[in-house]
């Protein structure tokens, strides 16, 4: 590139830059730009409120809430029913249905939204609250009432185990062996509710209600059981759990009371899923991983599994950080392993096998804090039974 191309270059930059310089917007310009880019933005929030306030709450719509709150709402000592979620709170009583509608920056009542006394787009944010409230009421029935709670948790424990079981699910959410640490000098846990999740699932003709999804009841039957219970009005359903003295093993029964009221016998089927991941416990991880394993047995599948249990947990041998338990030879089917990675639910579902099984477990999870993880689902026809 030769002296006149350079400077033949430069005087084209110094041109464009002074034709932009002096073609540029005034202030008065701008000012008046932004005005119309305002105005525009305002046209077209109007026109969307329009068009979102053209979907109301029919006739039919209102009177079904009405019938939806009255007939699956949970039961209050005043003789009067609610329903809600974490938005919508309704309450029938006398025969009318009241309550009110949380917003992002406001609460608004439902007589507002059924008279329409509301901005175009403030009705359709109420109005959409209601109408899922509605439809989820509608859809899981006697199962409504136990969508929406608090998540608490009850400690069962012996000398030997700690557990806590959560309301939201009834499930044991945390595990941990009192009488022995980790490489961390920390109480061995078993798992937490981030590493370990179960739940029964009870298949209708047109719903599935699955256990995780509702909020339980506890109550303390003595120090040793401990009942959680779904109200689901002219039925129960709850888990019981026992933990007897002396002992790793904990005893999870199902309690169902009138449940042919609420699904019908001829139709119902019962599922249980199972997914865990096994936590790291011991500094060498390969080691660990080669000697530990997740099961989840037929009750009466396996008396020598059992047996193999009570032998890891009664008989169990320290040296150092490391837990090494006297384990029984010979035992086909049974792979040697450390009793802290043992899981705690060693859970049996009647006198028979489920009627289908899937099995899935990895110990290539990539989180150097779990040593595999399992997945069970089970099945059970349980049709007029």
């Amino acid at each position: 590139m030769d002296k006149n191309t350079i400077t033949g270059l430069l005087l084209m930059a110094v041109v464009m830059f002074g034709f932009m310089w002096l073609n540029q917007p005034s202030e008065e310009e701008l000012a008046e730009q932004r005005k119309q880019q305002q105005a525009q933005q305002e046209q077209q929030a109007q026109a969307k409120q329009s068009i979102e306030a053209t979907d109301t709450l029919s006739a039919s719509e209102i009177r079904n809430l009405a019938t939806v709150v009255a007939s699956y709402g949970k039961q209050m000592p005043d003789g009067s029913k609610t329903v809600n979620d974490e938005n919508v709170a309704l309450t029938w009583a006398d025969g009318q249905v009241s309550g009110s509608i949380a917003l992002a920056d406001t609460t608004v009542s439902l007589d507002a939204v059924i008279n329409r006394s509301l901005a175009p787009l403030t009705y359709n944010q109420a109005m959409t609250a209601v109408r899922r409230l509605a439809n989820n009421t509608a859809r899981y029935k006697n199962f409504a009432a136990s969508m929406t709670g608090s998540d608490t948790t009850v400690v069962l424990e012996n000398e030997l185990l700690s557990l806590e079981v959560s309301s939201k699910g009834g499930i044991i959410s945390s595990a941990v062996l009192k009488t022995y640490n980790n490489c961390h000098n920390e109480p061995v846990r078993l798992f937490t509710a981030d590493t370990d999740c179960y739940s029964f699932v009870l298949n209708a003709t047109d719903t599935r209600y699955d256990t995780k999804d509702f909020y339980f009841v506890p109550t303390q039957l003595n120090d040793s059981t401990l009942l959680m219970t779904l109200d689901l009005g002219e039925a129960k359903f709850g888990l019981r759990y026992t933990l007897p003295h002396d002992s790793y093993l904990v005893k999870m029964e199902v309690v169902q009371e009138h449940m042919n009221k609420v699904i019908p016998v001829n139709i119902a089927d019962m599922g249980f899923n199972w997914q865990q991941k096994m936590v790291r416990n011991e500094k060498g991880r390969m080691f660990e991983e080669r000697n530990s394993a997740i099961y989840l047995n037929h009750i009466a599948e396996s008396y020598a599994f059992r047996r193999y249990i009570h032998e890891l947990t009664l008989f169990p041998e320290i040296y150092g950080n490391e837990i090494v338990p006297r384990h029984q030879e010979g035992i086909p089917g049974i792979v040697r392993g450390d009793l802290v990675n043992f899981p705690v639910l060693h859970i049996g579902l009647g006198d028979r096998p489920p009627d289908s099984r899937e099995t899935a477990q990895s110990h290539r999870c990539g989180d150097p804090d779990i040593i595999r993880t399992s997945r069970n689902n089970l099945h059970y026809d349980i049709a007029g039974q």
